[in-house]
């Protein structure tokens, strides 16, 4: 829990410095995720979004989250815009399904 801690802080400190810059929303996403602090990697995910629309990744990242929140119906929606930005990814597709699955 330490290393997230120190993550945490750091990109704290980053994005006080450049709260523009959605990359750094991100990737604090991404730490949240992994304690699973879904709420606060849901709030981070949507500011990255709204600063870059283009990046499919983020959508990606916010489709796994609200898949753990087990809102299926908006995850399904975020994964479906990540394909429509990257329609190669065979990892958003496993997620479509996954959802998929656990919607039906």
């Amino acid at each position: 829990m330490k290393l997230y801690d120190k993550s945490l802080e750091e990109l704290n400190k980053t994005i006080d410095l450049n709260p523009d810059f959605a990359e750094n929303y991100h990737l604090r996403s991404l730490v949240y995720y992994d304690i699973e602090k879904f709420n606060e990697a849901l709030k981070d995910i949507k500011k990255a979004i709204n600063l870059e629309q283009s990046f499919s990744d983020y959508y990606y990242q916010e489709a796994l989250i609200l898949y753990q929140l087990t809102n299926y119906s908006d995850s399904l929606q975020k994964v479906e815009k990540a394909i429509d930005l990257d329609p190669e990814n065979s990892e958003y597709q496993d997620l479509k399904s996954q959802v998929l699955a656990k919607w039906e």
